[in-house]
């Protein structure tokens, strides 16, 4: 009984239970997982079964009622693989039976030739392997599956009618933490209907989905015509919920719901579960339909989905006689960065209801039509129904109308708090439009503000739309055209009904014409909207109301035939202006009966004979071909502002810069323009007609430009046009290479601009996103946390330092130890490198140039590269502590990925700690492709799950570890090599510390040994593990010289690197040779010892050096300089000099530079031994005496011969060819020859001699 209840407890916490296990799989007596399952008692008593190799599965397995399995790996992860013979579900769970998989991949044999999971959803591809009829596991009514860490479904290809290629069940399946199902597809080979998913199908009244922690389904999709679901699909009566980091990604499904389809019953989200980057035709994130409930808490998000046609994000829709979904958003959820290539980039609702409240957000959506943001429906027995009491529905765009909110017949919205607002829509509706029959908007509290469109842009009705306003406001929203704040339509036989009334406001809306209300005449002969103002109600904006074309126009005048009359009102509530400063390009009369004031004057209708002189504007342009009619000329022309022509410059929200290109455009350019001309003054080119020139500044200061538009033809009659031409004067400031920003979060004066520590930003990601190319970043110390979850790198060749404390003039001046800059995660990895975009400037990618130095990077969680994920990228990490980060998957400290095409994902670390981080493998650092380079870096105290505590190398190229300390990481899987996996080829360690080399045939797992690498104690300050064996926060600097790394290291790379100072503050090299890791082992309370070593400088044959012969004394770490000077007629053209070291011999210690004057300064760079200075290589111009009578040598005009005694001169080419011959009597000649190579033969004495 007592096993039984344990058993249970140990399914409710979802862990595994730790029974003695009692089968393993691939032994004499349990050959294969069937006959180990077919030998479980069915006692319901825990039973575990080990996997000890890969397993190719033959025969089908069958958990019978009464068992209680648990399937696990007996160390490492084990396959079971689908065979040929067996294309049905490889394994069934009966009714009141369990299974529990954890370290187990269950593979369906399919092979994919896109094996990786990436992070859009993929629909290209292809199987070249097996194809199954059926899923991996059937789970039965009343049967329970639970999957732990490690446990893995993947790669089953279902061709099979009404089904789906993971999971079928009818009982209870719970994913748990570093669970994963992924690459699972559905495809029927004929047509096919019902219930159909990639991943999971669950259906049955009392079956349930449960996700907990960071379990995750990927890359799954579906072909199906009907009911289907990329990732998983939950009917009749099935539950859903996702808890903690769950997420659903990258799943594509060919009808409806990309991610996730819940028909009846609840879609639960809590914590920060996501649905991300899955497609589908319609509800690429979620589908939920016939009374189907969506509910999200906490910080659950749906994010980055698309659709082909309708809700990037969630739809919600009614079929059958059922009746609609609903959806519930409430805390801080977020459906937000979704794509409808048509209509809904959010949330549609067919007659469904969609509640939002608290903090939840509707955001940063985009459609290709309608309805940005959110797109209702309904019928007129369902309504389809937007409540708010809080929330925001903000920042949505639509391509055509409706950016926020579009209502299409039969919508209701509720607002009584919250906003809708920041929303755009290029042709109507910014915030919200209802545009079909019977739609209703109430409005009692919250805003409609700051919405963008060139009509309508906060609110627009029409139809038979009733708008019931008693409070809120509709404020700061923009119309290009028409309508600012609130436009009220017609219809030929409906027409909309709008009362403003109680404590509701309109205010700063702007538009050309109506800047608060539009006022739509009727052109169809339909009765006239109804328009209601009274109570409090607050409206001081203008109000613009059109003329009925069917009322008889003074005068006969057709184009007055556009307007309405007005209801007068005491002005001062209502005003009736017409704006002169911001004409519309368009006409605009306005008539009014009785009396009104317009302008300051008072007005009657029986003033139409002075309309010309009162609404005939100055035109603020140049206007051509005015036209001449009288009819025409009572319009008010007018053309676009200058002033409101927004230039736009690309790279955007980036400094410009001298040397590099930027690129100009009109925003939101009118189809209406038809030409431009740029004039760039210091520029190049100077000028352009294109409409997006780019150009080139090569001086810094505020730069001129001016652009001049022309606009096309208006025509009103034959020969009668209209053409504006408007002039726009900008400058734009040119900068210099590099800029200096600065971010200071206790900044509390100031512009903050960024530019020194008293405009300082607050935050670092506003730093990020302006600076560009070789920009540099100052952090003064704090704990900052990024406001988006990580802070991005996406720009190459920015320097971000750390380590200030507000007020140094120099980067040299920082103190990193007394000034910690700690950049704190935010449930996500803390800094990504995003190494694979272009630039519009030229290049792409991350490069070396792009540096982090001087922060502590901890509190990360994140699947992979929970303090850094390295995307690509090649940045340079100094001086920096990377600990305290934990990733579900790979990388806890770093996690680096190397596929892309810009960069080669290649990072350098020097001067760094890595320690206390966890995941399942590369706990420290894992590198998948690329050549990670590590210079003096400590990597201890991580611990791995499974394997390579320390580092994993996966399929990487040539990663390079010099003076870097590999020890002391852990593995809570028994490993012999806990602290490397290295599965890559070209891994070289020298001059390393690192534990277990010592093991036998070491080396054939982590790489090359490439010299100097030591096993052996290391006694660090605090170790990183307690006696217990667990965690701690380490000190990891050197407690004594006992240690095996110190002194062990070698210079010259750390040297170069230009790293005076280890990561403690200390010197880098305390004695003459530098300590291994990131550490210098300085004994306390001593001061440095201040060494000093010989340089013996040898006799130099035809030369004198400065100092001379002797022996001289150096400051250890300082330089030796010293000066050559060749005796007359000598050179040091081919000069050697040696000095017994290593690093000023080969290294790139020694650095010699030739003078004017034929003499040379050597440099020996930072000495830490004695030398022994040796010269050889000394040669004469004049090549030395060939014997005591004759000389010869060269200059510039040909060759210089001297001899004391008669003799035969004989002079070849380097290609034999007698130059010269004769006998010379005693005495000098000079004889001018080409530059080259000769032989000069004097008597029987040879000599080479070059003219230069």
């Amino acid at each position: 009984m007592k096993t039984k209840l344990l058993g249970i407890l140990a399914l409710c916490l979802g862990v595994a239970y730790a029974a003695q296990a009692q089968f393993r799989i691939g032994t004499t007596d349990y050959p294969t997982l069937s006959a180990a399952v077919a030998a479980v008692p069915t006692t319901g008593i825990p039973t575990t079964i080990e996997a000890t190799m890969n397993h190719s599965m033959t025969t089908a397995v069958t958990v019978n009622s009464g068992q209680h399995i648990v399937l696990k790996s007996a160390g490492g992860i084990f396959t079971l693989k689908r065979s040929a013979a067996l294309l049905t579900s490889l394994i069934t769970v009966q009714n009141d039976a369990t299974l529990l998989m954890e370290g187990i991949v269950l593979d369906g044999g399919a092979l994919w030739d896109q094996q990786a999971l990436t992070v859009q959803a993929d629909t290209t591809r292809t199987n070249s392997g097996l194809m199954a009829d059926h899923p991996l596991i059937l789970i039965n009514a009343g049967a329970t599956l639970i999957l732990n860490d490690g446990a893995i479904l993947q790669n089953n290809h279902n061709t099979g009618s009404g089904d789906c290629a993971g999971i079928r069940n009818s009982g209870k399946l719970t994913l748990n933490n570093g669970s994963l199902i992924r690459l699972c597809s559905y495809h029927p080979a004929g047509a096919a209907s019902g219930t159909v998913a990639g991943a999971i199908c669950s259906t049955g009244p009392n079956s349930v989905v449960t996700m907990n922690g960071h379990a995750t389904i990927a890359g799954c999709m579906s072909e199906a015509d009907d009911n289907d679901a990329g990732g998983i699909f939950s009917g009749h009566g099935s539950l859903v919920m996702m808890n903690g980091n769950s997420s659903v990604y990258g799943c594509y499904s060919k009808n409806t719901g990309g991610g996730v389809t819940q028909r009846e019953n609840k879609f639960i989200m809590n914590g920060s579960a996501s649905i991300h980057h899955c497609a589908s035709k319609s509800g690429g994130g979620i589908a939920a339909y016939t009374d189907a409930t969506v509910e999200m808490q906490g910080n659950a998000s749906v994010h980055s989905n698309e659709a082909s046609e309708l809700a990037g994000g969630v739809s919600l829709s009614m079929r059958g006689a059922g009746g609609g979904a609903t959806l519930h958003m409430n805390d801080n959820t977020s459906i937000y960065n979704n794509r409808s290539k048509k209509v809904a980039g959010g949330v549609a609702n067919e007659s469904g209801r969609i509640y939002l409240q608290d903090n939840a957000g509707i955001r940063n959506n985009q459609s290709g039509m309608n309805g940005g943001g959110v797109a209702l429906s309904g019928t007129p027995t369902a309504q389809g129904t937007l409540y708010m009491a809080g929330g925001r529905i903000n920042h949505n765009a639509a391509k055509t109308t409706q950016g926020g909110i579009s209502m299409d017949s039969h919508a209701t919205v509720h607002l009584r708090f919250g906003e809708i607002a920041y929303n755009t829509a290029s042709e109507s509706g910014g915030g919200i439009y209802a545009s079909g029959l019977t739609d209703t908007i109430r409005i009692s509290g919250g805003r409609i503000a700051s919405n963008k469109a060139p009509t309508a842009a906060g609110i627009g009705v029409n139809n038979q739309t009733v708008l019931y306003m008693t409070g809120g406001e509709i404020s700061g929203n923009q119309a290009s055209q028409k309508a600012g704040g609130l436009f009220i339509g017609s219809h030929a036989t409906n027409t909309p009904e709008v009362s403003i009334l109680g404590r509701a406001t309109i205010q700063n809306n702007k538009a050309p014409v109506g800047n608060g209300i539009f006022m739509a005449a009727d052109k169809n002969g339909g009765t006239v909207s109804v328009f209601n103002l009274g109570g409090t109600a607050y409206v001081m904006d203008d109000i613009f109301l059109e003329k009925d074309t069917l009322n008889p126009a003074p005068n006969g005048d057709p184009l007055r035939n556009k307007f309405i009359t007005l209801v007068s009102e005491p002005e001062r509530r209502f005003r009736i202006t017409t704006d002169t400063h911001h004409d519309a390009p368009y006409g605009r009369i306005v008539v009014v009966p009785g009396t009104a004031t317009i302008d300051g004057t008072t007005y009657t209708l029986a003033d139409a004979s002075s309309y010309a002189d009162k609404f005939t504007h100055s035109i603020k342009s140049v206007v051509r071909g005015l036209p001449s009619t009288p009819t025409a000329q009572k319009l008010i022309l007018g053309c676009y502002d200058p002033d409101m022509i927004t230039i736009l410059r690309t790279p955007l929200g980036k400094p410009a810069k001298v040397n590099v290109p930027q690129t100009f455009a009109v925003k939101n350019a009118s189809s209406s323009i038809s030409g431009y001309t740029w004039t760039f003054a210091e520029g190049t080119p100077a000028s352009s007609t294109v409409a997006a020139p780019s150009v080139t500044w090569t001086t810094i200061g505020q730069k001129q430009i001016e652009l001049k538009i022309f606009e096309k033809g208006i025509s009103y009659a034959p020969g009668d046009t209209m053409r504006c031409e408007m002039v726009a004067k900008r400058t734009v400031n040119i900068q210099g290479k590099t800029i200096d920003f600065f971010v200071n979060k206790r900044s509390t004066s100031g512009l903050q601009t960024g530019l020194s520590w008293k405009d300082a930003f607050l935050n670092l990601d506003t730093a990020l996103a302006v600076a560009g190319k070789g920009d540099r970043i100052w952090m003064a110390e704090g704990v900052y946390t990024p406001a988006g979850g990580s802070y991005v790198m996406a720009y190459d060749s920015v320097e971000v330092y750390g380590g200030f404390g507000g007020t140094e003039s120099a980067i040299e001046e920082r103190k990193i130890v007394a000034h910690p800059t700690i950049l704190q995660g935010k449930d996500s990895s803390v800094i990504r490198i995003d190494g694979n975009r272009s630039y519009p400037e030229g290049g792409c990618g991350v490069s070396r140039g792009a540096r982090w130095d001087g922060f502590i990077i901890t509190g990360g969680m994140a699947k992979q590269g929970a303090g850094i994920f390295n995307d690509n990228g090649s940045p340079t990490i100094v001086n920096c502590i990377i600990r305290g980060n934990a990733a579900t998957h790979e990388g806890g400290g770093v996690y680096t990925l190397s596929r892309g095409t810009c960069a080669t994902g290649s990072p350098l670390f020097i001067n760094t700690e890595i320690s206390g981080n966890q995941a399942n493998r590369g706990a420290g650092m894992y590198n998948e492709g690329g050549a990670t380079n590590l210079l003096n870096v400590t990597l201890s105290g991580n611990q791995a799950r499974v394997s390579g505590a320390g580092m994993y190398n996966a399929q990487t190229t040539g990663v390079k570890v010099m003076n870097s300390i590999i020890y002391d990481n852990r593995t809570i899987a028994s490993q012999i090599l806990p602290n490397i996996v290295n599965m890559a080829v070209g891994t070289e360690y020298s001059f390393c510390v690192i534990e277990g080399i010592d093991v036998p045939n070491a080396w054939n797992l982590l790489g090359t040994n490439a010299g100097d690498n030591h096993t052996g104690i290391l006694y660090f300050a605090k170790p990183g593990f307690n006696t217990n064996g667990g965690m701690v926060a380490g000190d990891y600097r050197l407690k004594d010289v006992r240690s095996v790394a110190n002194n062990a290291g070698w210079n010259p790379p750390i040297i170069t690197a230009g790293c005076t100072k280890d990561l403690a503050g200390g010197e880098r090299i305390y004695d003459d040779r530098v300590d291994i890791g990131a550490y210098e082992f300085i004994p306390k309370n001593l001061p440095p010892t201040q060494l000093s070593h010989s340089v013996v400088i040898n006799e130099c044959e035809h030369a004198k050096t400065k100092p001379g012969k002797g022996i001289h004394s150096v400051p250890s770490r300082e330089n030796f300089t010293f000066t050559i000077t060749p005796d007359e007629g000598y050179t040091l053209d081919e000069l050697e000099i040696t000095t017994g070291s290593k690093w000023q011999d080969k290294d790139g210690g020694m650095k010699k530079t030739k003078n004017l004057d034929g003499s040379m300064t050597v440099v020996f760079r930072y000495v830490t031994e004695s030398l022994n200075v040796r010269f050889s290589g000394i040669k004469p111009t004049a090549n030395q005496l060939i014997e005591e009578y004759a000389a010869v040598w060269a200059d510039r005009n040909g060759i210089h011969i001297r001899t004391d005694q008669p003799a035969m001169v004989q002079i070849y080419t380097v290609m034999g060819t007698l130059s010269y011959h004769q006998q010379l009597p005693a005495g000098e000649i000079a004889l001018s020859l080409a530059k080259g190579l000769y032989i000069v033969k004097i008597d029987q004495m040879v000599q080479k001699i070059i003219i230069k």
